[in-house]
């Protein structure tokens, strides 16, 4: 399975040098970013009274998470769910709800509670 990963990883990279933007490029874009600035207006009754310059805190958080995510530095946000046995839609169900108790597996075999 990272195999797999890492083929469509090497695919994706040979793709995004040939078409895409390159990768000089895209670190300048997410260097400005960690910098954005946004301008707020104050109005009253329609009219802009003042204008000022602040930082734009959801773009810098957005490539704060972008340069984590490329640096293999933030737990992915797949998550890996391995399940053994059987269970059926109605016990899934009744679990979920909370009307009945739901089967319980150790080792692969299930029982109902």
């Amino acid at each position: 399975m990272q195999e797999a990963g890492a083929s469509v990883r090497a695919d994706t990279i040979k793709l995004l040098n040939n078409k895409g933007p390159k990768l000089d490029r895209v670190l300048l874009r997410l260097r400005q970013a960690l910098n954005a600035k946004e301008t707020k207006f104050f109005q009253f009754q329609g009219s802009v009274m003042e204008s000022r310059d602040v930082i734009a805190h959801n773009i810098r958080l957005g490539a704060i998470k972008l340069a984590l995510e490329l640096h293999d530095a933030m737990p992915s946000a797949k998550l890996d769910v391995k399940h053994s046995g059987v269970i059926g839609l109605k016990e899934a169900l009744d679990d979920i709800d909370g009307s009945t108790a739901g089967p319980t597996c150790e080792d692969g075999k299930c029982q109902k509670d």
